[in-house]
């Protein structure tokens, strides 16, 4: 993988949409979803871990969720290289996060890349998808906020 670059698009209280690219103008090779859901953690989260973990002494404070979208099967360095980044901005919280790949087709990937409008309301239908209970404000974010490093 070349050298990545990486260009938050949105930053609201409880979700970061960063787009991650490998040179300046190209198209993303993925997205990634910083989502603070502002809940506990419970083993039903987790599901791969109901083998290893106890029901009784499991359960952290708070839950973040990480979803990771591209349109092709990413290899299992580009995902190491990836999740690297998440762990810069989540580094302190080892026991809150977890991650999620999700593939898409090259034409929708493509089209959600031809505008943040277009971005966000593809965004909107993978947090329904995870349920997770956030709507991204279209209409307030947008426009208005951009050019503040916060949109909320």
């Amino acid at each position: 993988m070349e050298q990545l670059r990486i260009s938050r698009d949105l930053k609201l209280r409880n979700i970061e949409i960063f787009r991650i690219t490998e040179g300046h103008l190209e198209l993303p090779i993925s997205y990634m979803l910083l989502i603070d859901l502002k809940r506990s953690n419970t083993l039903e989260y987790f599901e791969y871990l109901e083998d290893v973990e106890d029901k009784d002494d499991f359960g952290r404070n708070n839950s973040v969720k990480v979803i990771y979208i591209s349109n092709k099967e990413l290899q299992k360095s580009s995902k190491e290289e990836l999740l690297s980044i998440a762990e810069g901005f989540l580094d302190n919280k080892d026991e809150c996060w977890d991650a999620r790949f999700k593939t898409i087709d090259d034409n929708l990937f493509e089209y959600i890349s031809h505008s943040l409008k277009t971005e966000l309301e593809y965004i909107q239908t993978i947090l329904e998808e995870f349920n997770i209970d956030i709507n991204i404000d279209l209409l307030n974010t947008c426009e208005n906020k951009l050019n503040l490093l916060s949109q909320n």
